[in-house]
């Protein structure tokens, strides 16, 4: 095996370089691609009875609809997992009749948003929340 000519090494070293550079950036693509991901305006809505809900938010990237069954007296509800963010709804006392307006709240990564309830004349619970997170 020869040695290097200072040319072959010159080479080697700039390939190894663009190498590292084109893993970098893309390493920062994906990573920047995760953090957009982390939901900045969301927007919920819950629609149901009182033993089943629709949840539907929007994120960046989309939006997401979920179909969840709700314990007839439940007043917690853990229902959701997106990326990072953990959703839970805690809903008031008067959720155990069907068709009662319903006081929700989201705890959204440990901060609290309330939600605007009301439709209790058309029979079902209606929630919908639109809140800046950060």
């Amino acid at each position: 095996m020869t040695p290097e000519t200072p040319q072959q090494t010159a080479r080697r070293k700039t390939y190894n370089l663009a190498i590292g550079v084109v893993a970098f950036l893309i390493l920062g693509c994906v990573i920047l691609d995760q953090i957009n991901r982390i939901p900045k305006h969301v927007s919920y809505a819950v629609t149901g009875d009182a033993t089943r809900a629709h949840v539907h938010y929007m994120t960046p990237t989309g939006t997401v609809d979920q179909y969840v069954s709700l314990p007839w007296q439940s007043q917690v509800m853990a229902f959701s997992r997106y990326d990072k963010g953990k959703v839970a709804l805690i809903a008031a006392d008067n959720m155990q009749e069907f068709g009662k307006r319903v006081d929700v709240k989201a705890v959204v990564d440990g901060r609290t948003v309330c939600f605007e309830t009301g439709k209790e004349d058309q029979g079902y619970i209606d929630a919908v929340c639109n809140e800046r997170l950060w």
